[in-house]
């Protein structure tokens, strides 16, 4: 059975041909196609290298895998559901072991460093700060610009925070630092202090006019003080037990 074009190899109980060889040095299987030892590729007849795939030795189990139906997209790698049947899926780094990670990264899940509890640092670098976060697993200690934090929280440098012009209602949550303008008669009051901590702000008053009235604090000799106009007045508040209890000092009557 052959022409001047291909040459087909055709089992006596088949109806088709099984192999066909093709001109330029293609072969066409058709069925199962088993081979004993290796299939080696061998694309550039200048070139002494080859691609070789084989079985693992020694084989355990039947492998089966089953391509996609098309090629994936840059960067995504062949996946396997455990059963053979493969398809394309951009896979997040094995973090397990020492990499290094370069240019943008993404990770769309919860991230939990050191799982485990290993005596494992991490380290965050700056453009000039070489230890512009660290944490000391051995100490469960995070330094800010410290190689060797010597408490929980160790700083070593300025801190600074961001000032919050508010109205009669303090939202804790939004900062430490308040400021408000007050004209006539006005009710402070305070929300969302933080649970269980120590918690404390600055709320710094240019009284022009009206009655202030507090919410619940202790100040000293159990007394608020009067309120000079037109004038600044800085209060410092804070609270062990999450707004239950205030205590206020104050430093009143600056003209600016």
């Amino acid at each position: 059975m052959s022409t001047l074009q291909t040459t087909q190899l055709q089992n006596p109980s088949d109806n088709a041909p099984s192999v066909i060889l093709m001109p330029g040095k293609q072969v066409q299987v058709a069925g199962q196609l088993e081979v004993t030892d290796v299939i080696m590729i061998d694309s550039d007849p200048n070139s002494i290298y080859t691609t070789t795939l084989q079985q693992a030795v020694p084989a355990t189990q039947n492998v089966t895998l089953t391509l996609p139906s098309n090629g994936g997209t840059a960067g995504q790698a062949l996946v396997t559901n455990g059963s053979g049947v493969t398809s394309w899926a951009t896979v997040a780094p094995d973090l397990t072991v020492a990499r290094t990670l370069t240019g943008a990264q993404t990770f769309n899940c919860p991230i939990v460093f050191n799982d485990n509890g290993d005596d494992l640092d991490l380290r965050l670098e700056g453009d000039t700060a070489p230890n512009l976060v660290f944490l000391d697993a051995s100490t469960d200690r995070i330094g800010i610009n410290q190689a060797t934090p010597a408490t929980r929280l160790d700083l070593n440098g300025a801190y600074s925070s961001n000032l919050t012009a508010t109205n009669a209602a303090i939202d804790c949550s939004l900062g430490n630092y308040f400021t408000i303008s007050i004209s006539g008669d006005t009710t402070i009051s305070v929300t969302n202090v933080p649970a269980n901590r120590v918690y404390s702000f600055v709320l710094c008053i240019y009284h022009t006019g009206g009655t202030i009235t507090w919410f619940t604090s202790n100040w000293p000799n159990a007394t608020a003080p009067l309120l000079s106009t037109p004038k600044y007045h800085e209060f410092i508040f804070f609270t062990e037990n999450g707004g239950t209890t205030w205590r206020a000092s104050y430093l009143t009557n600056f003209t600016s």
